[in-house]
């Protein structure tokens, strides 16, 4: 068994670089557009390059984080699967997995609204938008209720992790 996992984290240790390098491509090609586009004055293909961007980041920071995500499953299913307490373990440790993702997406999402929402605080105060300044400052409450909604969600999620395992 041990073989079997060691020869598969091998395959997807391969995957994981193909894919790190096909998404660090398509994010390059990505700000490319959005640059084409803001140059242009193209407010929707600068839009649509963005929220294409923002996917590339998480899916490049999932493949990232890939080889700690086989790391924790080989260490939770080494021989486990062989009892049914090791199944039980499998199924909790898949479904703390899931909830790990959701947050550690919620974060890159958190960051890159942050970083966005800076920027535009910053620009329409040098360019003396008040409104800009409000729409960006609207964006920013959002993203801290936001959060806060994630972080419950999770905590709701754990609690029912440990009722039911």
């Amino acid at each position: 068994m041990s073989e079997l996992i060691s020869v598969v984290g091998q395959v997807t240790k391969l995957l994981t670089a193909l894919i790190a390098i096909y998404f660090a491509v398509g994010l390059v090609i990505n700000i490319a557009q959005a640059q084409l586009a803001s140059g242009t004055g193209d407010t929707l293909g600068y839009a649509r390059a963005l929220q294409q961007g923002v996917v590339m980041v998480v899916l490049i920071a999932l493949t990232a984080s890939m080889p700690s995500i086989i790391e924790f499953l080989q260490s939770r299913f080494g021989n486990a699967v062989e009892t049914a307490g090791g199944a039980v373990r499998i199924w909790k440790a898949i479904a703390q997995l899931v909830i790990s993702t959701v947050v550690g997406g919620a974060a890159i999402y958190t960051v890159v609204v942050s970083v966005w929402s800076s920027v535009s605080v910053q620009a329409g105060m040098v360019m003396g938008s008040s409104s800009m300044v409000s729409t960006a400052m609207a964006r920013v409450w959002k993203l801290i209720l936001g959060v806060v909604a994630t972080v419950l969600v999770v905590a709701i999620a754990n609690w029912i992790i440990g009722l039911l395992f």
